[in-house]
């Protein structure tokens, strides 16, 4: 299994959208586990246009973590709602 990076975007978005919520916090590490176990289970997809080096994942309904595979780890780079992420 490959060990997951993170950018410094990625840790100050997640101090600010996810660690507050304990809640959202749980939904994070579970989806984490599970993308890691088996990335189709939280819909993993490449994404398109200017994001073309980048996939995502989803943590649930609304909230995403975008990242970058690498030959021998992960770099999750953000995260957030769909529109904090895509259309910022």
């Amino acid at each position: 299994m490959k060990p997951i990076k993170r950018t410094k975007r990625f840790d100050r978005h997640y101090k600010e959208r996810i660690a507050q919520n304990d809640l959202l916090n749980e939904d994070f590490v579970d989806a984490v586990d599970t993308f890691l176990q088996d990335p189709t289970s939280v819909h993993d997809h490449a994404l398109k246009g200017v994001m073309t080096q980048n996939r995502a994942f989803s943590i649930n309904n609304d909230y995403r973590v975008i990242y970058e595979e690498k030959d021998d780890y992960y770099l999750f780079k953000d995260i957030g709602t769909h529109v904090q992420i895509y259309h910022q």
